[in-house]
């Protein structure tokens, strides 16, 4: 095979050896220009995917943060509105229950002297609510004096959820749970009995 020589003419006058024809076109140039080639090929092929998953990934965590955020919030709103639930419409188990929970919480906030000590007006107002709202709802049978003990200590229990601070509106709700406390759930720990009830009377 015969080898030939390509000239490039620069400037009209200067001719430069270029390259050898033969050598480009044999098969073992063309294997090399095909390597070359499929090299960069495969080379660009391979940026193009990586910036691709990678900007994948990218949409993938933003759209994963943006469910997890809405999951939070929304967990979080959950919440909120199960405590606002549980505090708006407390429920009990029964007279029972209500009268033990009432009177506990006389106890904790206005007993032993709790009373004289300054009185968190905007927790006995609130709790007063739930009491009467529970109590409004329902009816009291057993024991048959139990409904006019209820509706008794109603009057004081609304004028505390309705704003009024005079303590003798706690003092009287007190007592009667705590005579009720006694009647209905056996309660023992006491030293005195008030004497308000009909359920209870004198003891």
């Amino acid at each position: 095979m015969k080898c030939y020589s390509a000239y490039i003419k620069l400037g009209g006058n200067s001719l430069i050896k270029g390259i050898d024809m033969g050598r480009l076109f044999s098969f073992k140039g063309l294997m090399t220009i095909l390597l070359i080639l499929m090299a960069g090929a495969l080379g660009f092929f391979g940026i193009m995917i990586f910036t691709d998953i990678n900007d994948n990934n990218k949409t993938e965590n933003t759209a994963t943060d943006t469910v997890e955020q809405e999951e939070d919030s929304q967990s979080e709103s959950g919440n909120n509105a199960e405590t606002s639930e549980t505090s708006s419409t407390t429920t009990f188990e029964d007279a029972g229950d209500l009268i033990s929970r009432a009177h506990s919480f006389y106890n904790d906030t206005t007993g032993y002297g709790e009373l004289d000590d300054g009185v968190d007006w905007k927790a006995q107002s609130e709790q007063a609510g739930r009491f009467l709202s529970y109590i409004k709802n329902q009816s009291f049978e057993d024991p048959p004096t139990l409904q006019a003990d209820m509706d008794a200590v109603s009057n004081y229990l609304e004028e505390i959820a309705n704003g009024s601070q005079d303590k003798s509106n706690v003092k009287n709700a007190h007592r009667y749970f705590h005579d009720l406390d006694i009647a209905i759930n056996d309660f023992t720990n006491y030293k005195e009995v008030w004497g308000v009830t009909e359920t209870l009377g004198n003891g």
